[in-house]
């Protein structure tokens, strides 16, 4: 016969409260990680910056926002992040803000460049300085071939 240690009502009192907030807390589950090798009384980890985590992901980070998003707030719970990157800006995967870093001279960008769509080169009889959201149409008599990021 199998014996088991007696305890107290006080005892299985707090042990149910730790389960079922351990449970409340994995059940809730969005936006945050319940780590695989954590106990289910184990607190949740936040997700990061930059970050998405799905429900029960069990991953330490969760996964990076993608190219083209970004991720300004912790415990994201959707893979478009906080939205898409600014026109004129280019946000790489895992960026933390709405604009990471500014269209690069030569090229245009488009809302949510950086991740399947990547800047665009600036074409014939236009120039792109940095941060150019729509090409300017070169001036009469200058040749401005694709690429042009500034007048000569």
């Amino acid at each position: 016969m199998v014996s088991f240690p007696k305890i107290s009502l006080s005892q299985a009192l707090f042990v149910a409260i730790l389960l079922v907030l351990g449970l409340y807390i994995y059940m809730r589950g969005e936006g945050f990680n319940v780590p695989a090798s954590s106990s289910i009384a184990s607190p949740a980890i936040p997700c990061a910056m930059g970050y998405w985590c799905p429900v029960s992901s069990g991953k330490n980070k969760g996964y990076r926002c993608p190219g083209g998003t970004y991720g300004s707030g912790t415990n994201l719970a959707d893979p478009k992040c906080s939205g898409l990157c600014r026109a004129g800006c280019v946000c790489s995967e895992g960026s933390t803000q709405q604009c990471a870093s500014p269209c690069p001279a030569g090229y245009y960008c488009v809302e949510g460049t950086g991740g399947a769509v990547p800047p665009l080169v600036c074409p014939e009889g236009y120039y792109c300085p940095e941060s150019t959201v729509d090409p300017k149409i070169c001036p009469k008599g200058v040749v401005c071939p694709p690429g042009t990021s500034a007048l000569p």
